[in-house]
């Protein structure tokens, strides 16, 4: 398994790249990210171009593709530079993005030539921001998880969640996408500036099957710090769950929780989970 980390563009706001901006006291946004595929135990390779001297010298365990026309090209021209003729199945992630290992998990699990991780509570991250934002997002259409459109030109109005920049794909779009490689010759002025979301799209048209996997919100892209505060304490039961085995002078008691659209799919056999999980005594309950 192979995992690339698209990192050749500056970031969004500010001067410091984005895989160098800090989460906490001790982690920057790549310990994250690495920590989050550790499991698979990749070979990790970071796409570089802006500040690449520093993240070398900072992180020389990992591998570097340089991406030379880093300045007037985006991220799926990127990761087409780092493509070999022994690329494997491939993680590929923006280097922006912060995601747990969970959602990692979730991609793996799924059956599909190209599995993208995407959040149909993509809404509520746009909350009092500029409209310019929401309508420059990747977004996604998504019929019973088959994705039937990809991209930032999608109307706002069509997409029903937001791409969130983590994607798998199988051996047969790596092959497929060497191929567009090759035939590119590097000299491709509309490949240069594809998105991720660009590429996905164009294996979907060439036939392959691309299938969602839900992250219901539980990410975060640096681009506002409201982002990043709601990835790191989630919602409130994300946060008891997570507060649960470090508290040690409080006792958070166990709990099952279910969103809304499994309750409006099958509320029965939430509540027979519900019962199985904590009992049929009273319980306490959260709308």
């Amino acid at each position: 398994m192979d995992f690339f980390i698209l990192g050749a563009g500056p970031p969004y706001k500010g001067k410091q790249h984005s895989a160098l901006q800090a989460v906490s006291n001790s982690e920057l946004v790549l310990d994250w990210s690495l920590r989050a595929v550790k499991r698979l135990n990749p070979s990790c390779n970071f796409v570089c171009g802006y500040q690449a001297e520093i993240i070398q010298a900072r992180y020389p365990e990992l591998d570097y593709i340089y991406n030379k026309d880093w300045e007037s090209s985006r991220a799926g021209w990127s990761l087409l530079t780092s493509l070999t003729n022994t690329s494997e199945d491939s993680l590929v992630s923006y280097s922006d993005i912060l995601f747990h290992e969970t959602i990692v998990k979730s991609l793996m699990e799924t059956d599909g030539d190209v599995v993208v991780a995407v959040d149909s509570q993509w809404h509520s991250r746009y909350v009092g921001r500029n409209l310019e934002d929401i309508k420059r997002c990747e977004k996604v259409c998504v019929v019973e998880k088959v994705i039937t459109r990809l991209g930032a030109d999608i109307q706002i109005s069509q997409a029903n969640a937001e791409f969130v920049g983590l994607v798998r794909f199988s051996k047969k779009a790596i092959e497929h996408l060497s191929k567009l490689k090759k035939l590119s010759n590097f000299d491709n002025n509309n490949l240069k500036q594809a998105n991720l979301s660009d590429l996905i799209e164009l294996l979907r048209l060439q036939g392959l099957k691309v299938i969602a996997a839900e992250v219901h919100g539980d990410w975060s892209q640096l681009n506002e710090p409201a982002d990043l505060a709601r990835f790191i304490l989630g919602t409130k039961a994300q946060t008891l769950s997570r507060l649960k085995q470090m508290v040690t002078l409080s006792r958070i008691e166990d709990q099952f929780t279910f969103n809304v659209d499994q309750w409006n799919k099958e509320p029965l056999q939430s509540i027979n989970k519900v019962q199985k999980t904590l009992g049929k005594g009273r319980l306490i309950i959260r709308s």
